[in-house]
């Protein structure tokens, strides 16, 4: 079953996140003038980060995302939308065949050969969704599992890339390719509200990551993802999280940095 404690564990996150942004500061050589205002600051950004969280994931229904299982409908005009982020301008222009005009053939080990971008109909082969029993299936109906994904993450186990769109519906591939398949091959190169690499073994999540050159997340994009499989019922039991504001790894099902 999905863990019952994901609330607390994203709003120790988004207490992290305004720490965060605080040493920032500090290093700007401010801290020690603005230490109070950005106190009252951090405290007021989570309470409003956690109130826009209950906001955002309360107004965007299981049914309005193809992520979540529902017999309830919500029209198109009433969803909310999560923020995205663009993708990378050094990217752009790498769907184009080379000798086309625009076109941007970045890694020049394949010289002639685009990134693939996925179309609607083909994307919605990568669809992941949480059920009842708070495990990821494939678009199959069949268990989530990455142990045999073709995207090593450093010296640690094989996993999937993903992406969530704007509508909070979560991508994920087995297969990745240098030069060839990309995060942004799964949203056809358009903007995401998160990406970064996954591990899942049997439908539950173990690892998740922010990294992803072609988007290069920030720290509250993954939040937001963490939000979206918690109000999916994900299982946190077994997850740990790793992105490049957090060292070391943070172990979700413990709350607690190894």
């Amino acid at each position: 079953m999905y863990n019952n404690a994901g609330k607390p564990i994203i709003n120790a996150l988004e207490r992290l996140a305004a720490g965060l942004r605080m040493q920032a500061e500090a290093l700007a050589g401010h801290y020690s003038e603005t230490r109070n205002a950005l106190g009252a600051s951090a405290r007021e950004k989570v309470a409003a980060d956690h109130r826009g969280a209950t906001s955002i994931t309360g107004s965007v229904e299981p049914s309005q995302a193809p992520g979540v299982e529902t017999s309830t409908t919500t029209s198109p005009s009433t969803r909310t939308r999560y923020p995205t982020k663009d993708l990378e301008s050094y990217y752009e222009g790498e769907e184009i065949p080379a000798g086309l005009p625009g076109s941007n053939i970045w890694w020049t080990k394949h010289k002639v050969s685009p990134i693939t971008y996925l179309n609607n109909e083909q994307r919605a082969a990568y669809l992941i969704t949480v059920r009842e029993d708070g495990k990821l299936y494939d678009a199959e109906g069949n268990l989530f599992d990455t142990r045999k994904g073709s995207k090593p993450s450093g010296n640690r186990k094989r996993c999937a890339i993903f992406v969530m769109d704007e509508n909070g519906s979560i991508y994920a591939s087995n297969y990745h390719e240098l030069g060839r398949f990309h995060h942004s091959s799964l949203v056809a190169g358009e903007s995401v509200a998160g990406a970064g690499e996954i591990r899942v073994e049997n439908g539950v999540i173990t690892h998740l990551s922010d990294k992803s050159g072609h988007y290069k997340p920030t720290f509250d994009m993954m939040v937001k993802v963490i939000e979206r499989l918690d109000d999916s019922r994900a299982d946190f039991s077994r997850l740990e999280l790793e992105a490049k504001d957090l060292e070391p790894i943070f172990n979700y099902s413990k709350g607690t940095a190894p």
